[in-house]
């Protein structure tokens, strides 16, 4: 028996309930009807039988409406019975109802709803710049797990008439051929090949018996003491391969011409130092038009040291700013120099490498300045820097020159809600008033 047979069947079946309830009770009513003209009397026909006959055969007829009414509610009774809930299952059983289908009366599975996100362990601030939820620092992380700092470009100065600048640009110039020709100077005893042309396969040698040496043989493998000893170890194994017909010259050729490479680093090294120091004395003198508190060219350099400090208007084409002087903080460097770091400590306890330019770099360094901390006492200006510091009206640059001479000013990006939580301390001498 198919389920759509059974149901009519139930439909039916109370259908008939229905009638045979109203057939029962349907007499009572009729009798009640015509009893007033019903009456026996002996001897005579029954009187009103023929008034009590049209009663009877109109409750007769209301049984009968009755039942086909009963019929006809029996399918919507037995729908209702099982109405579902949503809109969508009511429309599928009302049309189970209508064509007799009752596949059409079992509604679609629910789909559940997604489970919401989970709440990022990471947000953006104004800045662009992600804030860990864990280290609770805005942070920018390279592979090597060093804070990185974040520069804007503020201005760019064609290289400026400027005797020091010039100057700088020529040394360097001078020392960068000279080094250039020794790494592309041919070696005989080492079958003409170069520095730059041995450089790969002593990479590949490197790769093949020291696990710990990573990247690649470049200038500045040349430069590191301790990758140098391996450099000359892994000469020594390139030379007896059989590929050199004297081994031993051409070993003491290559040392020859390293160890020389490695010497004209220094005065490339002074001549990019020249160029730092001139590009932000001459921006310090003709574009903020101040005489910093420190500068590069005072005293020695030190890791603990900003290159120079100095209170000024921050200049209308370098970016809105706070009105009135700021503090501002600078890192000079000049072609190939990069930003050097230092190790911090996070909120959490931990350590890392951070960038110069970034807020843990510069609040770790601060109160180091020792330089800064005498210039502070001998110019009376502890308590108008210490005002600028409480306010963080604090501004963080790098100025760099290259090789041409051209003078670029750059902004460090300093999240200055999370500046107001760090605890920023100025640096100070045995003398310095309490």
């Amino acid at each position: 028996m198919t389920t759509q047979f059974r149901r009519r069947l139930q439909w039916w079946a109370g259908a008939f309930s229905v009638a045979g309830f109203l057939l029962l009770i349907a007499p009572s009513p009729a009798y009640a009807a015509c009893a007033p003209s019903y009456q026996e009397v002996p001897g005579s026909s029954q009187v009103g039988a023929a008034t009590c006959g049209g009663g009877a055969a109109a409750a007769g007829a209301v049984a009968v409406a009755l039942v086909a009414v009963a019929a006809a509610a029996a399918p919507a009774i037995q729908m209702a019975r099982n109405l579902p809930l949503s809109a969508a299952d009511t429309d599928a059983a009302l049309d189970a109802a209508q064509t007799g289908n009752p596949e059409a009366a079992t509604p679609e599975p629910a789909t559940p709803a997604p489970a919401p996100a989970p709440a990022p362990a990471e947000r953006i601030n104004a800045a662009g710049r992600r804030i860990n939820a864990v280290k609770g620092t805005f942070l920018k992380v390279d592979v090597a797990g060093r804070i990185q700092a974040v520069e804007v470009t503020r201005a760019t100065y064609p290289r400026p008439a400027d005797e020091k600048i010039g100057r700088g640009v020529k040394d360097r110039a001078d020392a960068a051929g000279d080094r250039q020709k020794t790494w592309t100077q041919a070696l005989p005893a080492a079958n003409g090949q170069t520095l730059q042309q041995l450089a790969p396969k002593l990479e590949a040698i490197l790769k093949a018996t020291d696990p710990d040496f990573k990247g690649k043989v470049t200038k500045n493998t040349f430069a590191s003491e301790s990758r140098y000893e391996k450099l000359q170890k892994a000469a020594r194994t390139l030379f007896k391969d059989g590929s050199y017909a004297s081994p031993g010259r051409a070993l003491a050729e290559f040392l020859d011409a390293a160890d020389r490479f490695r010497a004209q680093a220094k005065p490339l090294n002074a001549a990019s130092t020249l160029l730092g120091t001139a590009g932000e004395e001459w921006v310090m003198a003709n574009v903020l038009r101040v005489e910093p508190i420190t500068a590069s060219g005072s005293g020695q350099p030190q890791n603990n040291e900003f290159d120079s400090v100095a209170v000024t208007n921050w200049p209308a084409g370098w970016g809105a700013a706070p009105e009135g002087p700021v503090l501002i903080l600078c890192e000079s460097k000049g072609a190939g120099s990069k930003l050097g770091t230092r190790q911090v400590t996070m909120p959490d306890g931990t350590t890392m490498d951070a960038e110069q330019g970034t807020l843990l770099y510069m609040r770790d360094t601060m109160p180091l300045d020792a330089k800064l901390a005498e210039e502070l006492d001998a110019q009376d200006l502890r308590a108008e820097v210490q005002e600028l510091v409480d306010a963080r009206k604090i501004r963080y640059i790098k100025v760099h020159t290259s090789a041409k001479g051209d003078v670029t000013v750059s902004e460090f990006v300093l999240d200055q809600e999370q500046m107001k939580s760090l605890v920023l301390t100025l640096p100070e001498t045995p003398e310095s008033p309490s």
